[in-house]
């Protein structure tokens, strides 16, 4: 049996996704004009194909993961998304898809710039920039957390460039650990506390159950975009997706593998996050009696719950994928090339 057969009449599993769907933020229009003006102004996105596979939904990924931010802190969200996804594009699909070298040249300044270095690219400009912007008010402690889920993240999509150009693959046990940084979904959870405004004392950082819930809502996000992707991904041959990497190790129909990796991969991290999110009260309990930094750490632990949610349901309805919502790109070049912009579903 061929992939093409494999593909035939496969069904989609469904994602445990037990809180309900909600809006988006109200302000992801402002932010979607104001990231594409960032966008063109560091020129990210020059390769068409970028567009063409989801690009244009990036404001809108970003408004369902962070419905409660502010107009000014969307919109510097917003940019972070961008970054990450020209990031992944970059080096998964781009002009150094494979090739080690040009990867690390890519990878290079970017890590400089992590450590505190001078950028010097027009990328890591872009960096530096949502970098000063986040940063400014924030305590070292959390300073020093996003700066690591960037610097894991880099070097993860490094690693994987070197893996596709030597030929060789991991295994199911090595990819979540894998999967964890190669996605930026940890920038984006460390988005959290910015986007609601708040910086809770590390004491509360170290809480086991903090963490648990932190590691779980990652782990959601990149099994669930795996699920949503694999077809893609099979036609493309990338052997980075998990669902693929069971059906291999296994030998099961692409129907079982989906149905396994959803059972024992997502559900499971989506399990993990719930129980987490209701050990957190009492923990916090144990570590302060500040009423205010007890509220702002559920407040937080909350907006994750919120934030997989609206991953899952970005993911279900993104042009980069052939699931609901589904849109054909509206052009065949980006829209920094062609001068105008089409409106995000």
């Amino acid at each position: 049996m061929n992939e093409s057969d494999e593909l035939r009449g496969l069904v989609m599993p469904k994602l445990y996704l037990p809180m309900p769907p909600h809006e988006p933020n109200p302000f992801y229009r402002q932010a979607y004009d104001a990231m594409w003006e960032w966008v063109d102004s560091f020129e990210l996105f020059t390769d068409a194909k970028a567009w063409e596979v989801g690009g244009g939904r990036l404001a809108y990924t970003t408004a369902l993961a962070h419905p409660w931010a502010s107009p000014e802190r969307l919109i510097t969200a917003a940019c972070v998304f961008a970054f990450a996804y020209w990031i992944d594009m970059e080096l998964s699909e781009g002009t150094a898809s494979g090739d080690f070298r040009r990867c690390g040249q890519a990878v290079d300044p970017l890590v400089d710039v992590i450590n505190g270095g001078e950028p010097k690219s027009r990328q890591a400009e872009a960096l530096a920039d949502v970098l000063t912007r986040m940063e400014a008010g924030r305590s070292p402690g959390w300073v020093k957390r996003y700066r690591q889920s960037w610097e894991d993240n880099f070097v993860a999509n490094f690693r994987e460039c070197v893996v596709k150009h030597t030929g060789s693959g991991l295994t199911l046990a090595q990819y979540p650990d894998h999967r964890r940084h190669s996605s930026a979904t940890a920038v984006s959870v460390d988005l959290g506390e910015y986007g609601l405004d708040i910086d809770v004392p590390e004491t509360v950082r170290r809480l086991p159950a903090w963490n648990q819930l932190r590691l779980a809502v990652v782990d959601h996000t990149g099994f669930s975009n795996d699920l949503i992707g694999f077809p893609r991904e099979l036609s493309t041959s990338d052997p980075y997706n998990g669902v693929l990497i069971l059906w291999k190790e296994r030998g099961c129909s692409l129907q079982e593998a989906a149905d396994a990796f959803n059972d024992e991969a997502a559900t499971v991290a989506m399990r993990h996050a719930v129980a987490a999110h209701g050990k957190l009260p009492r923990e916090l309990e144990c570590v302060t009696d500040d009423e205010r930094v007890r509220r702002d750490a559920m407040r937080f632990a909350d907006s994750l719950l919120v934030h997989m949610r609206g991953m899952a349901d970005a993911q279900l309805s993104s042009a980069r994928f052939s699931g609901p919502g589904f849109e054909t790109p509206p052009r065949p070049r980006p829209p920094s090339v062609e001068g105008t912009r089409a409106e995000p579903g």
